[in-house]
């Protein structure tokens, strides 16, 4: 059903934009935690919600833009180069916003093994299943927030052309940090194979 409401929502604003979306209308969209740009679990027992976001291609190249000159000659170089591969961010948020999930009441020397866990090794628990194909993350960065953002995020690529995703894709995450064991994130092949019209 999320796919199903998300999906009307996206081809209403492509109808209203004449086959084209605004650039925030497109960014909201992706951003929207209930649409079928996300996958997420919450676990109450350990007070945290993972989600993986799928970024698509023409998210990240809006997200590239510098000026206001030349935006659509911009926007086509950096689509290009965005094409070759799938983008995600995977993120930990705590339920209650005063809790510091990533330091928790850790020592000064536990936590500095656990950020160095975190920007390095984490990588490793990561897949991403299509069919009977498993991939490895080919790119993988923490942006630490020092609090920030609600949430800790991870940037996630695969190297996987959008243009030869033929079945539903997995993101398969190891838990390591809470004992979560392996956790699914599903998205549905036609979010992540269909291209977006940008109205710029």
């Amino acid at each position: 059903m999320k796919y199903l409401d998300s999906s009307i929502l996206l081809l209403g604003l492509v109808l209203m934009g004449c086959g084209k979306i605004k650039p925030q209308d497109f960014v909201n969209q992706v951003n929207d935690p209930k649409g079928n740009f996300c996958s997420l679990h919450e676990f109450e027992n350990q007070n945290i919600m993972l989600s993986t976001v799928f970024k698509p291609a023409e998210f990240n190249a809006l997200m590239g833009l510098e000026s206001e000159q030349d935006y659509e000659d911009q926007f086509k170089l950096a689509l290009n180069e965005q094409e070759s591969s799938l983008r995600f961010d995977f993120r930990i948020a705590c339920l209650d916003p005063s809790y510091d999930i990533i330091k928790d009441t850790l020592p000064p020397d536990l936590y500095i093994e656990r950020i160095e866990y975190l920007t390095a090794k984490m990588a490793g628990d990561f897949s991403l299943v299509m069919g009977k194909d498993t991939i490895v993350p080919n790119f993988f960065h923490y942006e630490r927030t020092y609090n920030m953002t609600p949430f800790n995020n991870f940037l996630l690529g695969f190297d996987l052309p959008r243009s030869k995703v033929h079945d539903n894709i997995r993101i398969l995450y190891d838990d390591k940090l809470f004992g979560l064991g392996r956790i699914e994130f599903d998205f549905d092949k036609n979010t992540i194979n269909q291209k977006y019209p940008i109205d710029l």
